[in-house]
């Protein structure tokens, strides 16, 4: 029965280890694939500022230039945009999540006062158990009283 408790330990402890072990290569597969598209990412951002500054190195000075320099004004005020659109959005969806927490909070609030008067109930209703239990005692030892008086 030893050998046996034993076996099954070592069995179990094996199956555990393999459990984690499989869990740590998903996530550090998963942390290498993130690392993999924030490198990407990267070097196309780095890629398209190099690409820029060569068209403007490339292009000579006069009218060609002037035009480049408003397309990547343009460009670069379109991003602009796009990304106060975005935390614009993100700054909403924060106020919302607020608002929610808030409205959580109060909910919440309202929850613990009610259960105070709960528990003060309940503490009433112990005390009349109480109450109750000890006259049913002296009723009941007053009727074998009454009973042992009227037999004796």
């Amino acid at each position: 029965l030893r050998r046996r408790n034993l076996a099954a330990t070592r069995l179990q402890s094996a199956w555990r280890m393999n459990r984690q072990w499989r869990r740590y290569e998903a996530l550090r597969v998963q942390a290498l694939a993130a690392t993999e598209v924030q490198r990407l990412f990267r070097g196309h951002v780095a890629r398209k500022k190099v690409r820029r500054r060569r068209e403007w190195d490339a292009a000579a000075p006069g009218p060609d230039r002037m035009r480049l320099g408003v397309r990547q004004l343009e460009e670069a005020k379109l991003a602009f945009d796009r990304q106060q659109a975005e935390i614009d959005a993100l700054h909403r969806s924060q106020e919302k999540a607020e608002a929610r927490i808030s409205h959580i909070n109060a909910e919440l609030k309202d929850a613990e006062g009610e259960l105070h008067v709960l528990e003060r109930e309940m503490t009433e209703v112990d005390h009349i158990e109480q109450e109750l239990a000890q006259l049913t005692h002296e009723r009941d030892l007053l009727q074998r009283g009454l009973v042992e008086g009227a037999a004796g």
